[in-house]
């Protein structure tokens, strides 16, 4: 009874601050400042899963109460992807319908209502990463659209302009699009926060290709890590086959394990330290077909290694495959979250 009480008592809560914040997107006291200054203020992070992504015909929805559970459990920002291709018109000009951006709007005001930073982006865009010239129109008039969406809002909405480029959107393709969708972004939202990443699924192995414009000083690299793949995605179904011969896969912090990470994270910062662009993690978890030992130790280390070169970071993801809550039991898997939190 006591936890039924505790959820209406957040969800009514959620329900004032969410009204409240409806009459000015622009709090008092928000001020746009540079990259370094709002990377600071995102830890710690945590991902949203896939909040705007269709399962089984139906939309996946972020219950009333869940950010104001993750506000009250210390986070400090959230990422929401979003999956605009699925609610754009196929032929220009490319109109996002109303109705969705009502349903963004809801859940960008409810973050912002709970003091959460959010980050929302354009997620699972496959089409342009297997066209990417058939479709840089249709994107870049979407950025247009968002854009100019949210010009008014508080400063601490940032926005991702591609989730995991990837395929054929890679090398000098994607640094063409990337840089088109800033020029778009800045028309009307000058120095709003971007974060931007490399290739090959915000990989840092491709840090070296990637070219950001110069005299921005508003943006945060945004790279995913999930190394080693056959522990983090073992018995994961989209990986095929190969992800069954996983499983068992164990990360026990040893010598060898934790030195590959610092090796990795090494070669990131002296990007970042050569380039002077701050650092998000903006992806980083364990599938729950390992071990939760296991789990434990890989996601403490990494979030570790992270604040260790001050970078910011969100975990993935709150409450699915990779979750730290258990959305069945109303319960935080809370060594998870002491991982992350503590």
């Amino acid at each position: 009874m006591k936890l039924v009480a505790d959820r209406i008592i957040l969800a009514l809560l959620s329900c004032v601050m969410l009204a409240f914040s409806a009459t000015s997107s622009f709090a008092q006291g928000d001020t746009y400042k540079d990259a370094f200054y709002w990377n600071k203020q995102l830890n710690p992070g945590i991902n949203l899963d896939n909040a705007f992504v269709m399962r089984d015909g139906k939309l996946r929805a972020i219950e009333e109460n869940h950010l104001a559970l993750i506000a009250s459990a210390g986070f400090k920002s959230v990422r929401i992807p979003v999956v605009w291709s699925t609610y754009t018109g196929s032929n220009a000009p490319y109109t996002i319908k109303p109705a969705f951006f009502e349903r963004v709007d809801k859940i960008v005001n409810e973050a912002l209502a709970n003091n959460l930073i959010p980050i929302i982006n354009i997620h699972h865009y496959t089409a342009v990463m297997k066209d990417p010239a058939g479709q840089e129109k249709r994107f870049l008039r979407m950025w247009e659209q968002i854009s100019q969406h949210y010009a008014n809002y508080s400063p601490k909405l940032m926005f991702e302009i591609l989730n995991e480029p990837s395929q054929n959107l890679n090398g000098e393709v994607w640094n063409s699009m990337l840089n088109k969708a800033i020029r778009v972004v800045r028309k009307t939202n000058p120095e709003r926060i971007l974060f931007v990443g490399p290739g090959y699924y915000n990989s840092y192995t491709k840090l070296s290709a990637i070219e950001l414009p110069r005299g921005d000083h508003n943006l945060i690299m945004s790279l995913h890590y999930y190394d080693p793949m056959n522990f983090t995605h073992q018995g994961a179904a989209w990986m095929g086959d190969i992800s069954e011969s996983w499983l068992g896969t164990t990360w026990r912090a040893t010598e060898y394990q934790r030195n590959r990470v610092i090796g990795h994270f090494d070669i990131v910062a002296e990007w970042a330290e050569n380039n002077d662009v701050p650092i998000h993690i903006g992806e980083f978890g364990a599938y729950d077909k390992a071990d939760m030992t296991s789990r434990v130790k890989w996601t403490r280390f990494i979030r570790e290694q992270a604040e260790k070169r001050g970078w910011s970071w969100a975990y993935w993801e709150f409450c699915y495959g990779y979750g730290i809550y258990d959305r069945h039991t109303d319960e935080w898997r809370t060594d998870l979250l002491d991982a992350l939190l503590h």
